[in-house]
């Protein structure tokens, strides 16, 4: 007589915990979140910070003297507030309730903004009535822009033969929409010096 033999009990299914599936969901959504950013959004688009306008006074004059000079930077203290109020002769006049004075930065030719940013220029041309350094007859600085593929002008224009007539104020306002560097450059031949009298623009994220 043969005898009865047990059925094996079946193992237990092993289930991953619930921490485990959690963790591998949060770890998909954060390669997602990597990849959308990284591959879909476009780096111009993907800075993360809140847009300012910016407000930079310049004092344009032969570079053997210090060239272009960014003197102050302001940003206004509301996106809805207007902008100081300019004149062409004595500047733009900025009070504390329109505007909060930022630090200068490291590079005193330097103009700095986020994607997003909106940027004011207030630039000054000045002579230093040195007849053996400044070409005689100089009748101001001029003012221009090598590249404007990452910028949009949205306020003024480049000043009409590029000259900015010593004793006046010149401003523009262009809105930043994508990253870059660029150089903006006097184009009224001032000096021996001119070809240096030059300043970089930067459109980064953050700064």
């Amino acid at each position: 007589m043969s005898t009865p033999t047990n059925p094996q009990t079946p193992s237990p299914k092993k289930h991953m915990p619930a921490v485990g599936i959690i963790g591998l969901v949060l770890i998909a959504a954060a390669l997602g979140s990597v990849y959308y950013t990284q591959f879909v959004v476009s780096h111009s688009t993907a800075c993360l910070v809140v847009p300012e306008h910016r407000l930079y006074i310049m004092q344009a004059i032969i570079h053997e003297r210090g060239g272009f000079q960014v003197q102050a930077v302001y940003k206004l203290n509301s996106t809805a507030a207007p902008l100081p109020p300019f004149s062409n002769v004595t500047g733009p006049k900025i009070t504390s309730r329109n505007a909060t004075q930022l630090a200068p930065l490291p590079d005193p030719s330097l103009v700095f903004g986020s994607v997003g940013d909106t940027i004011t220029l207030y630039i000054h041309p000045v002579s230093t009535n040195e007849s053996t350094v400044q070409l005689p007859g100089l009748q101001g600085h001029g003012y221009d822009i090598d590249s404007k593929s990452f910028i949009s002008i949205t306020n003024s224009t480049i000043p009409k033969s590029n000259l900015i007539n010593f004793g006046n104020w010149y401003t523009v306002s262009f809105q930043i929409v994508g990253q870059g560097t660029t150089k903006y450059r006097c184009t009224q031949t001032c000096s021996n010096e001119h070809p240096q009298m030059n300043g970089d623009l930067r459109a980064g994220c953050g700064g």
